[in-house]
């Protein structure tokens, strides 16, 4: 993973209660490469360390999205989408939630923020 954090920029952040998962990308000159870190903070309510845990760089969008896959991400808030991925974020969005039959509002909450242009909650 490149040590310049600053060259990262949020592919997608979803928030839930207690922490988030991020996916980062970096566009580098033999395409964009991703990782993923989760942050939970729900174990300092039980006087414990908060959680933080980051994946293996990956360099494809499939690998991307399988590194979301370890969670129902799908079903997560929406606080931020890359403007550049924001209609493969919507679509692989959309595909887990039409899988997993979920109810209609993780659809509309995916779909309204896309189509009202808010890439950023």
């Amino acid at each position: 993973m490149p040590d310049h954090i600053n060259d990262w920029a949020i592919v997608v952040q979803l928030g839930a209660e207690g922490g988030s998962l991020t996916l980062y990308g970096m566009q580098t000159e033999r395409g964009w490469v991703f990782y993923r870190n989760l942050i939970d903070w729900t174990p300092e309510l039980m006087d414990e360390e908060w959680i933080q845990h980051k994946s293996l760089t990956v360099n494809s969008w499939d690998a991307a999205v399988a590194l979301l896959d370890q969670y129902a991400w799908q079903r997560l808030s929406p606080l931020m989408v890359h403007p550049e991925f924001s209609e493969r974020v919507r679509s692989a969005a959309r595909d887990r939630l039409q899988r997993d039959q979920a109810p209609a509002r993780y659809f509309d909450m995916w779909c309204g923020m896309i189509i009202a242009g808010n890439h950023s909650l």
